[in-house]
């Protein structure tokens, strides 16, 4: 069911961090609570070993700008991609 991979990917996210305390970082919360200000339907998932580098947010397809946004402006790096759907 490919409509609900954001859904789903924001549920995996979440219980990586109820596993994993602290492979959320305080900044990395803090930008998911000032996107949740702004855009419905968002979820966060942290990617790597460890805690990572990078972290995955999902978001819908209206909110892309206002997302990479508030990223940027929080000092982060926007990776741009988008997840095609299967053919």
């Amino acid at each position: 069911n490919f409509e609900r991979l954001p859904e789903l990917i924001a549920i995996e996210g979440d219980q990586r961090k109820s596993l994993f305390p602290g492979i959320v970082t305080p900044s990395m919360d803090k930008l998911l609570e000032t996107i949740g200000k702004s855009c419905d339907n968002i979820g966060m998932k942290v990617c790597g070993a460890g805690g990572g580098g990078c972290f995955l947010i999902t978001h819908r397809p209206e909110d892309k700008e206002k997302v990479k946004e508030l990223v940027i402006s929080q000092g982060m790096t926007n990776l741009d991609f988008i997840v095609e759907s299967p053919l």
